[in-house]
């Protein structure tokens, strides 16, 4: 994911996963190299699925509207077209959205300038609301 590169407040447990999947997979693919098996790092950024609409529990809630915006959204049929092409290639990593491509190379580049833009808009996780329990 587009998270294994930008850390955001209110997501920690979930975002260090990600950038563990990232060295896991960095390590994975010089371990295995010599074999002749490659490892391709997915970063899709947000995918139009109704994981958002499920609580840490695993409860859907069908009243829950996704808060990322529809702009931003690439369809599962999509991503799995993207991820298809990049294992067929051996690519080492392919990010799927443009926005991804965009953050994933400003923060290779620039991450004072991506530190700055998350500072300055304060840019972080919004919580999810907790189903209310009678």
């Amino acid at each position: 994911m587009v998270k294994s590169y930008v850390a955001l407040s209110g997501d920690s447990p979930y975002t260090m996963s990600k950038f563990a999947i990232r060295a896991l997979c960095e390590s994975l693919s010089q371990e295995l190299a010599p074999h002749g098996v490659s490892v391709t790092h997915i970063c899709p950024g947000y995918v139009a699925t109704e994981i958002r609409q499920l609580d840490n529990q695993g409860i859907w809630h069908s009243d829950w509207q996704d808060p990322i915006s529809p702009r931003l959204l690439i369809s599962a049929d999509q991503t799995a077209k993207q991820i298809v092409k990049a294992i067929s290639r051996r690519q080492r990593e392919q990010v799927i959205t443009n926005y991804g491509k965009l953050i994933v190379l400003i923060k290779r580049h620039m991450p004072w300038l991506l530190s700055w833009l998350i500072s300055k808009f304060q840019i972080k996780v919004a919580a999810k609301p907790s189903p209310i329990k009678h």
